[in-house]
């Protein structure tokens, strides 16, 4: 579907309900909202220790996943480099930070290295703050 074409009003509402979804999470049991961004913002209590910034403003959070109403999450991240010495005790702090979220009972944290993660995936504050 492209931007110029008629939608019809079954697919119209479906859209918006994908639309809403991606954009403002799934809905708990208990009522609480897991989002994509609320995942986000509890992983940048994760701070890569050889660097100290978060994994978020790093741009080390590939993407994020909110599934079964909240309940299970999926991380994929990266690192700096594949040589990372530190690579498993941020893989448990990603874990452990997405658990912290009220509501959310699994999480799968998959590290990747596609793409290989380079400066430019920083976001603009982390490249102010390294010079770039």
């Amino acid at each position: 579907m492209f931007g110029c074409e008629e939608v019809s009003g079954d697919e119209k509402a479906r859209l918006d309900r994908y639309n809403y979804s991606r954009k403002y999470g799934s809905q708990t049991r208990g009522g609480t909202v897991i989002t994509e961004e609320r995942v986000r913002d509890q992983l940048r209590n994760v701070i890569d220790p050889e660097i100290g910034m978060d994994l978020v403003e790093l741009g080390l959070i590939y993407d994020v996943g909110v599934h079964d109403e909240g309940r299970h999450v999926d991380v994929t991240f990266s690192l700096t480099s594949p040589m990372c010495p530190v690579g498993d005790l941020i893989q448990e702090k990603v874990e452990d930070e997405t658990l912290s979220i009220e509501g959310v009972e699994t999480v799968n944290a998959q590290l990747t290295f596609e793409p290989m993660w380079n400066p430019e995936m920083m976001s603009p504050a982390a490249k102010l703050f390294f010079g770039r």
